[in-house]
């Protein structure tokens, strides 16, 4: 096994010292270049017909719509940035802002996913088959009988 770590050859990267920070830093080249542009349309007079907070609105939404196709960054971080930059632009009040997300339905789907990937990641697959009484298998671990229990039987 040991000969194996040897038998491949160590590949040298023949290329100038600059062409390899460049290389190496791209992404992070891309995003200060797309925050100078975004900064540099946020200080551009808005369209005539469209008020400066639409203006600014549609400026974060392109930067968005770019960033998730692009994937410089990851699609939830950018989600959760756009949502945050709303009221730090001055574009919308942050209590108009996070009303817009506070429907009962939203949070009530919101929960759902939650405890469905608690239950898919506390539990092993067939969890159910193994807890029964009627099965044979080996009981649940103390961790996942004391999630269950929370699940059922909430403190408060």
């Amino acid at each position: 096994m040991e000969n194996d770590l040897f038998d491949k050859p160590l590949k040298i990267d023949n290329r100038p010292m600059w062409l390899i920070v460049i290389d190496h830093t791209a992404r992070y080249q891309l995003i200060a270049g797309f925050l100078v542009i975004c900064i540099i349309l946020f200080r551009l007079a808005p369209p005539p017909g469209l008020s400066l907070n639409g203006y600014h609105a549609v400026i974060l939404f392109g930067a968005t719509i770019f960033l998730w196709v692009s994937g410089l960054l990851p699609i939830a971080v950018t989600a959760l940035l756009s949502m945050v930059m709303l009221p730090l632009l001055g574009i919308m009040e942050a209590k108009k802002t996070y009303a817009l997300f506070g429907n009962e339905a939203v949070f009530f789907i919101l929960g759902a996913f939650i405890l469905a990937a608690a239950m898919t990641a506390d539990f092993p697959p067939g969890w159910p088959v193994r807890c029964s009484p009627a099965s044979a298998r080996p009981r649940p671990g103390w961790r996942q009988r004391f999630f269950y229990c929370r699940l059922f039987f909430p403190l408060s």
